[in-house]
């Protein structure tokens, strides 16, 4: 892309929402560790979920109890919240950089490079950090070695011959 105006504003607006997504994480990092030592009954409840679900869960918490359990639902509630202002906040901005993008006569190609590999109809139904599913295989560079799965043998007659 030229170093023009147009190329200097569409990095900035890439840095914005790679930024976001930054602070969108260390957010998370924040619930999962909050509750690493929440009661049991809390803890059970929120770690059974993932993504998207475990936000909007803990979002529509109201905190009842004692004292340190309120303040602990609270600053839960509060965090999941700010998850998904960052995730709008991101959204906009990623609209925003594929909007100028395409306004500069950018390739689709260069577009789903700053999108970080998604295609940009699907940048609100896709998460920004994906959790793996319980039921799917690990991936990713500590995975391990993939292998096959085992070759059916060949099937022999009666006779033994095949």
């Amino acid at each position: 892309m030229p170093k023009d105006d147009t190329g200097r504003g569409i990095r900035a607006l890439h840095d914005a929402a790679r930024s976001t997504v930054k602070a969108r994480t260390a957010t998370l990092d924040q619930v999962a560790h909050i509750l690493i030592t929440a009661p049991d009954d809390i803890r059970v409840k929120c770690t059974a979920l993932r993504g998207k679900t475990r936000v909007d869960a803990i979002s529509r918490l109201r905190p009842t109890g004692d004292g340190p359990r309120v303040v602990l639902l609270t600053a839960l509630k509060t965090l999941a919240r700010r998850v998904q202002a960052l995730t709008a906040e991101h959204d906009v901005r990623t609209r925003a950089c594929i909007a100028r993008q395409t306004a500069a006569g950018g390739a689709k190609k260069e577009i789903i490079r700053l999108l970080g590999g998604r295609s940009p109809e699907r940048l609100s139904a896709t998460p920004l950090r994906r959790s793996p599913s319980p039921t799917s295989p690990p991936s990713g560079p500590h995975a391990g070695p993939r292998t096959s799965p085992p070759r059916p043998s060949p099937s022999t007659s009666e006779s033994g011959r095949p």
